[in-house]
């Protein structure tokens, strides 16, 4: 059975600090924790400084709003690919002449 690189109380303790200031805008855990204690230096030695309460609210409300920003064009691309055909590869849309008889 392999061994884990670090232990369960070294797992937690670097989750806590990664989800505590938020890290997941710099990188994602699985390769934050591949390294830890260099990733961590690398991003608290830059100009990096935790968010203050009113930066964090306003964060909060910007990804909100692109949040509905996304879901609204996730729903008209929806039903824009309704509309189309695909035929070999290519979308066209169809004919509309053959939809009222003269």
């Amino acid at each position: 059975m392999p061994q884990p690189l670090i232990n369960e109380e070294q797992l937690e303790y670097w989750g806590e600090l990664f989800t505590a200031h938020n890290l997941q805008r710099y990188m994602q855990f699985q390769v934050f924790i591949r390294n830890p204690l260099l990733n961590w230096e690398d991003i608290m030695g830059r100009d990096y400084r935790p968010l203050l309460p009113a930066q964090m609210s306003a964060a909060e409300r910007i990804d909100a709003a692109c949040q509905g920003i996304e879901n609204a064009l996730a729903k008209v691309e929806g039903e824009v690919k309704q509309l189309r055909q695909r035929n070999n590869g290519h979308y066209f849309e169809p004919l509309k002449h053959h939809q009222f008889a003269k």
